[in-house]
């Protein structure tokens, strides 16, 4: 049997749920690896994105993954930009 406080801690996390797929998909997203890259940038664990967008669990870490790989890129990219020449 829930108690009362493992009900509001479920009304709660749906709340907060909500809040952030709205946000997420407020914008104009090509795919569904932005929106993805969106709730995991505003903390959603991958396991929730799934469910949510009715996916597999490896498939949002993989496009997570493939997310951070691409920003380490670009983060290189622009360092190497931002050298001095010699």
């Amino acid at each position: 049997m829930k108690t009362k406080d493992s009900n509001n801690d479920e009304l709660v996390d749906a709340i907060q749920d909500l809040t952030r797929v709205i946000l997420a998909t407020s914008g104009q997203f090509a795919s569904k690896s932005e929106i993805i890259r969106k709730l995991y940038d505003l903390s959603m664990p991958p396991s929730r994105i799934a469910r949510l967008l009715n996916m597999q669990v490896k498939d949002v870490t993989s496009a997570i993954a493939k997310s951070r790989k691409s920003g380490k890129k670009v983060a290189e990219t622009l360092r190497q930009n931002d050298a001095p020449s010699k």
